[in-house]
């Protein structure tokens, strides 16, 4: 690979595969990847997760009065590279979630917004080399905390109530805009590029501590797998398309140490992401994902699909 191809591909790696892990609904990091120059990178990521399907176990349910979920999550970055191996990033969560379900006899619909939890974190390259065939490889770690600084009101015991005229899928740990909690943030990213090809390995999992009122979410992992290639690459910009396989994995919340059954859920996903650069500052992607296979521990209200998309400047 010649000297031009290695620069315009290390400016798409850098900028194209910027990535939006996001487990069950908001809760992993977006990472906005700047290029290597020192400098600031401002991101704003968007995710709309619509839940509108009632499940149980490993089969869908009737949902008769169409209980719901539309859950906007706005995180925006500012991140810091020093021009080598390490990558400091503070990201503000803003969530917006409207709902119906059922409220005892009767229904009840709602929007709860504001604030979600702030997230500090930390990347850093353990691993970047070229081959003689020109195969490019990168291994990052990262580690990073999430800080309880969400609403955790709907938390509170007298709120988790379970009888209903039908069953509700929608509940109280699905509408908390925080958790009360100081929890630990760790993963992991490897990537290859060859010419126009390139593929991508990430993993995020977050270890919870008991928050507010005593409830302590279940420890989530979200990961992804991607490949895809370049369909325009030059010096001035840049446009890939890339096929992706991912999951959410979330374990069971407790309340007083004592486990929550409706809380435990696993999701796979298949989608598409395409990503650009435009010049040296600018890059931005969109992804669409389907979920294909669900698993949950009681009756839940769990993703039709969810869309993401982001923009970010390197100043």
């Amino acid at each position: 690979m010649n000297t031009f191809s290695k620069t315009l591909v290390s400016l798409a790696v850098l900028s194209g595969l910027t990535h939006a892990a996001v487990a069950c609904d908001s809760c992993a990091l977006y990472l906005a990847e700047g290029a290597e120059a020192p400098g600031f990178t401002l991101s704003v990521a968007h995710q709309y997760a619509r839940m509108g399907t009632l499940w149980n176990g490993s089969a869908e349910t009737g949902n008769p009065i169409d209980q719901y979920v539309d859950s906007h999550t706005t995180q925006v970055g500012v991140a810091y590279s020093t021009g080598g191996p390490w990558h400091l990033q503070l990201s503000v969560p803003y969530v917006d979630r409207a709902f119906f379900r059922p409220d005892h006899s009767r229904t009840e619909r709602g929007r709860d917004q504001g604030l979600g939890d702030i997230i500090l974190a930390g990347r850093h390259r353990v691993l970047k080399t070229t081959t003689r065939h020109g195969d490019e490889w990168a291994v990052h770690v990262l580690g990073g905390m999430k800080f309880g600084t969400g609403n955790a009101d709907r938390l509170k015991p007298a709120n988790h109530v379970h009888h209903h005229f039908v069953p509700s899928g929608v509940h109280e740990h699905d509408l908390a805009l925080g958790s009360g909690s100081t929890d630990w943030l760790i993963g992991a990213d490897a990537s290859w590029v060859r010419a126009r090809w390139f593929a991508r390995a990430q993993i995020q999992h977050e270890l919870r501590r008991p928050g507010a009122f005593g409830y302590r979410f279940g420890d989530e992992t979200s990961w992804e797998l991607g490949a895809g290639r370049y369909l325009f690459l030059t010096r001035e910009k840049t446009l890939s398309w890339q096929a992706l396989f991912s999951g959410d994995r979330r374990g069971l919340d407790s309340l007083g140490g004592i486990p929550d059954d409706d809380t435990g859920v696993n999701v796979r996903y298949v989608g598409g992401r395409v990503a650009g650069t435009f010049g040296s500052r600018f890059s931005a992607d969109a992804s669409v994902e389907l979920p294909v296979r669900i698993r949950t521990t009681e009756t839940m209200v769990v993703p039709d699909y969810r869309i993401r998309a982001a923009l970010n400047w390197r100043f």
